[in-house]
């Protein structure tokens, strides 16, 4: 059953993702953020961690204010 409220919800993709995964996602968490790493990897949190950590603070701190 889909969120009926904005639900805070990041996905951070180091692989390629099908053209209606945002939509797809965003039709069940409204407000879900859909982001692609800048390298392709199955591992975004290790082949980046300064973007992976940054996405999650800034995000982290978008949601709380």
């Amino acid at each position: 059953m889909p969120a009926q409220h904005p639900t805070p919800y990041l996905s951070l993709r180091g692989l390629p993702l099908a053209d209606d995964y945002p939509d797809w996602l965003r039709s069940r968490l409204p407000g879900a953020l859909v982001e692609s790493a800048p390298a392709v990897t199955h591992y975004t949190h290790l082949a980046d961690p300064a973007w992976f950590s940054g996405r999650l603070v800034a995000f982290d701190e978008a949601v709380v204010r």
